[in-house]
């Protein structure tokens, strides 16, 4: 008879040898069958992967699906609303764009015009000024030269002639003499008083009166003649054209008529 060892402790080792034992007998006899089995179930998986049956494979395949359509979806939403968002902050802009571009070719037509509008005011005040300054040119010549051929009309012929061939410079300073000292004449000479001013005029238009009418025919057709026939130290001088008028004299012109007109106003 086997005999069993006195403790607890050798009895429980005892126990569990034997247990060892029967299961290392069990699975020697057995091991083939195990195998077999592990083999053939490996196999049917296999093969129901291969035919697309298996249930394992199918519900992962449809969870991942689900989560594929799931992220396909939320991407073409998220493309739509940054696409509409784009659209609406371009038309936005697009419209604002176009208010300011209105709004700045407004101003400018504005400006535009009124800078055209005070050059046409100044333009017609300039030619205005320019008008009154060639009719008191004209008058002044014309009476400087009537009441020059009740003197003679030699001298009368000689001293136009002479102005004549001024230069474009020596006529312009000259009209401006006669202008300002006609002007000065209307203020009193801005050391008079004013019935003073006015009693020259009236002296010199009494004047100018006189002569017109004493002036007979044969003084102007002697005073024609001498004009026609250029005198002989003249003869051989070349002609050298109209000399132009210079902007800057333009503007001193101006100036000289605008001041002038304007003393003329306050006396």
């Amino acid at each position: 008879m086997e005999e069993y060892p006195a403790s607890k402790r050798d009895r429980r080792r005892h126990n569990m040898a034997l247990r060892l034992r029967q299961l290392d007998g069990a699975f020697e006899s057995e091991r083939d069958i195990h195998y077999n089995e592990m083999l053939h179930t490996l196999q049917t998986s296999l093969y129901a992967l291969h035919q697309g049956t298996n249930p394992e494979f199918l519900e992962r395949l449809a969870d991942l699906e689900e989560h594929r359509d799931n992220r396909l979806t939320e991407l073409y939403l998220w493309e739509r609303y940054q696409t509409e968002q784009a659209q609406k902050q371009y038309e936005e802009e697009k419209e604002q764009a176009n208010a300011e571009y209105e709004h700045t070719m407004q101003l400018v037509k504005e400006k535009l015009r009124a800078r055209l509008e005070s050059y046409r005011k100044r333009l017609s005040e300039d030619r205005a000024l320019l008008d009154v300054a060639n009719d008191h040119a004209f008058f002044l010549t014309a009476a400087s030269a009537v009441g020059g051929s009740m003197n003679g009309s030699g001298a009368s012929a000689s001293g136009r002639l002479d102005r004549a061939f001024l230069s474009a410079s020596d006529r312009r300073s000259l009209r401006r003499r006669e202008f300002t000292e006609d002007l000065s004449g209307l203020s009193g000479n801005e050391g008079g008083t004013a019935t003073g001013g006015r009693s020259s005029r009236r002296a010199r238009n009494a004047t100018n009166s006189d002569a017109e009418t004493g002036t007979d025919r044969g003084d102007l057709d002697s005073v024609l003649k001498d004009l026609d026939a250029p005198p002989a130290r003249h003869v051989t001088k070349s002609y050298q054209g109209v000399k132009t008028l210079r902007f800057e004299d333009g503007l001193a012109d101006l100036a000289a008529i605008r001041d002038q007109v304007k003393r003329a106003k306050w006396r």
